[in-house]
């Protein structure tokens, strides 16, 4: 077992990138004691006001008591080892420097700055986000910690990680249970059949839209239980509602959950459409939160933006690592953009370590040429999955091995 332990440090300068996380990661790691050790962010006036403003939000939040900024240019060599021989002057103890984030330059000089300074009190690191690991060098000799999410003072949460990012602010609250969640599975089994999803997707066209909108649940009244075209189905939401019968209107099913009756809300529509494979993919995955393996999972994550609009349907933590997912009942030729974007969006947020997956309804062939094209754009075969019609009744086992064997982006 490798403990942090004689590399945690006294002072630590962190080099401030567009991402805040690894540097948040690292102050979790490598503070001596959050209440004396002094953690320096050395920062470009751009970074300054935004992820180093909010890695200081956070860490204070979490009782971190001696956070102070060195603002370089981060392309002047000269002006970078000046800055920073400054900022260490006067440090007792030992000194840390974390070159994750920032520019190359500020790696560099800052990490020349330290070796004329302060060489016998220096270590230098980073984090390795192929392998998950986190690199020293003390006195020249070069050390290796893996595990290093298991060891964070502070679990990692979606909620800390929008924070980071300044997207803490959701258009609705993250979810954190699903609805009707046998009734979900069942679907899941349906659509294991082509030929009878066809058939669903055939009905809702037919009785839940109004040419392509969804309707309202309100416009839903006239529809009942026994309209709809899976007896399974019928039967799911009937066990689960022992005082309901066929006949019944599925504004019903609404209510029983708390679901908007109105002309404006279109939820239950929404639902029975094709969130509900959301819900089933979030059922499904929580055994994992709750053995260990994820720390955190959440579903319908969606910031509240003014330029800009993204969903993470379903993510969850695993030490420091995003597990974004996209799930999607939509036909192969709309499945692309939808895994593209949240590609784009999960890397934004977790970074390199970050790793995505989209759960659908394609066929395998689908599957195995969508994922070879994301491959081919993003280079991502080693972090992006797709998992098809073929994968949704042993989702829970192939995600468990996606999520637990780092760089398994081959299909099982």
């Amino acid at each position: 077992m490798h403990h942090l332990d004689p590399y945690q440090v006294d002072n630590l300068l962190l080099l401030i990138g567009g991402n805040p996380l690894p540097n948040y990661v690292a102050a979790q790691l490598l503070t001596k004691d959050r209440a004396t050790t002094k953690i320096i962010l050395v920062c470009s006036a751009d970074t300054r006001d935004e992820a180093a403003r909010r890695i200081e939000r956070q860490l204070k939040a979490e009782d971190f008591g001696s956070i102070t900024y060195c603002e370089v240019e981060e392309a002047n060599p000269q002006n970078i080892r000046s800055q920073v021989t400054q900022a260490i002057q006067g440090l007792s103890g030992s000194i840390g420097l974390h070159y994750t984030g920032g520019t190359k330059a500020m790696s560099v000089h800052a990490y020349l700055a330290l070796q004329t300074k302060a060489d016998s009190r220096a270590q230098y690191s980073y984090l390795d986000a192929r392998r998950l690991e986190l690199q020293i060098e003390t006195g020249g000799t070069p050390h290796t910690i893996p595990d290093i999410g298991m060891r964070l003072q502070s679990p990692l949460t979606i909620e800390v990680l929008l924070k980071l990012h300044d997207l803490d602010h959701l258009k609705q609250d993250m979810k954190d249970m699903p609805i009707w969640a046998a009734t979900a599975q069942t679907l899941a089994e349906l659509y294991t059949d082509a030929d009878r999803a066809r058939g669903w997707r055939e009905w809702c066209n037919r009785t839940l839209r109004n040419e392509k909108d969804l309707l309202p649940t309100a416009s839903l009244s006239t529809v009942a239980i026994k309209d709809i075209p899976s007896a399974a189905v019928q039967a799911s939401f009937l066990v689960t509602y022992p005082d309901l019968t066929s006949d019944d209107s599925l504004i019903r099913l609404a209510e029983n959950v708390g679901m908007p009756v109105n002309k404006r809300k279109v939820h239950l529509a929404k639902w029975l459409d094709g969130e509900w494979l959301e819900h089933y993919v979030f059922h499904t995955l929580q055994p994992l939160k709750d053995n260990g393996m994820l720390h955190d999972l959440r579903m319908t994550i969606n910031p509240d933006l003014t330029k800009t609009d993204f969903e993470f349907d379903v993510a969850g933590i695993r030490g420091y690592q995003l597990f974004a997912f996209s799930v999607s009942t939509a036909s192969p030729r709309h499945l692309k953009s939808k895994l593209l974007e949240v590609v784009v969006r999960a890397e934004q947020m977790g970074g390199s370590e970050a790793r995505v997956a989209l759960v659908c309804c394609a066929s395998r062939e689908d599957v195995q040429k969508l994922e070879h094209e994301i491959a081919t754009l993003f280079r991502q075969r080693q972090v992006t999955r797709v998992f098809g019609r073929d994968d949704l009744l042993d989702l829970h086992d192939k995600v468990a091995n996606w999520i637990s064997n780092p760089g398994q982006g081959e299909r099982l």
